[in-house]
């Protein structure tokens, strides 16, 4: 009788177990759900998701920074992205303007000393800028996706501090 009871004990308190870790994991699947963010990648930009609604970056990242607002090493990464976005904004406005003044003088048929020189070597350099440009801008990416990945990290592990505006 003694042993009876002691199954029928332990079968209710495995099975309790095991129906409240089903609840617990269904509740972290909701949350992650509405909560978790991804970046999204179109022909027309970059985007987040969340709660299966495509929202816009915003300029360097910042409408991503908000929603990240509650994870400290999301926050940290995703102002390196913002540093990288930055700087290859920078360097891409600087690749622009050489074409441009290239392309500018090309046209407009000015004559100088050692013309064809100087606009071949306006145009490797703005060729290197622009791929300089490239990398930065793809390295930020890179950095953005890491701090998308720390927030729901820390999403699911119950680490994330809620942050209202």
């Amino acid at each position: 009788m003694n042993k009876v009871i002691l199954i029928i004990l332990f079968f209710v308190i495995f099975c309790h177990q095991a129906f409240s870790q089903e609840i617990q994991n269904q509740e972290i699947l909701k949350l992650y759900d509405s909560q978790a963010i991804y970046i999204h990648h179109d022909v027309f930009g970059n985007w987040y998701v969340k709660n299966a609604e495509i929202l816009p970056l915003g300029r360097f990242g910042s409408n991503l920074i908000r929603e990240l607002a509650g994870s400290k090493y999301a926050l940290e990464e995703m102002e390196k992205a913002q540093k990288k976005a930055k700087k290859g904004f920078i360097v891409g406005i600087f690749a622009t303007s050489i074409a441009l003044t290239g392309t500018i003088l090309e046209i407009a048929d000015v004559e100088y000393s050692h013309k064809r020189e100087a606009y071949i070597s306006m145009v490797i350099s703005s060729a290197i800028l622009a791929k300089v440009s490239y990398g930065y801008k793809q390295s930020a990416l890179s950095s953005m996706n890491r701090a998308v990945w720390l927030y729901n990290r820390d999403l699911v592990s119950g680490r994330l501090k809620r942050v209202s505006y």
